[in-house]
């Protein structure tokens, strides 16, 4: 039983390893296989650890981590609610029922919104006392414009493009 928990470890150890290199998709595919017959074997203390390792992801790391980034982002705009409250926390930190005012819903369902948008980075709550002050925070969106920027450069060359195109029919 230790030698396969230590067999067990290793492959995670070799897994950590390969998923930094550029055979990563295929060499970890490989590794899950084994470590899954092994966890089938262990049905016991190794599980977990077999369960990480099955689970683990193997992709690269940054793009991972501006994608988790980016997801979080364009959720929290992609409701009509939370953009307005970001409209009026861009102009002015305010507490959450000062917030909460022009919106026909509950605290409960505010305090939702304010969970998304925290999660994204985009608003801060700060306890002041009893009271909770909400705070704008645009840096993470940052990385959304960056995003963004690519997209509008790849649509600028293909309507120059079709400007071109269009110029050179008209000759």
């Amino acid at each position: 039983m230790l030698s396969i928990t230590r067999t067990l470890a290793e492959h995670y150890t070799n897994a950590t390893k390969i998923r930094q290199s550029t055979y990563g998709a295929a060499l970890t595919q490989e590794l899950r296989d084994s470590c899954a017959v092994l966890a089938q074997f262990l049905r016991g203390s190794c599980v977990a650890l077999a369960l990480r390792l099955l689970s683990m992801h193997t992709g690269n790391h940054m793009v991972t981590s501006n994608s988790d980034t980016l997801d979080r982002i364009f959720t929290a705009l992609a409701d009509p609610t939370r953009r307005a409250m970001l409209a009026r926390l861009a102009d002015a930190e305010t507490t959450v029922g000062e917030l909460a005012e022009p919106f026909a819903m509950s605290r409960p369902a505010i305090s939702k919104h304010l969970d998304v948008l925290e999660r994204a980075g985009l608003v801060h709550r700060i306890a002041d006392g009893r009271v909770n002050r909400c705070q704008f925070d645009g840096e993470p969106l940052r990385v959304a414009m960056a995003l963004m920027e690519q997209y509008r450069t790849h649509w600028d060359r293909q309507f120059n493009a079709i400007s071109r195109y269009l110029e050179r029919g008209n000759k």
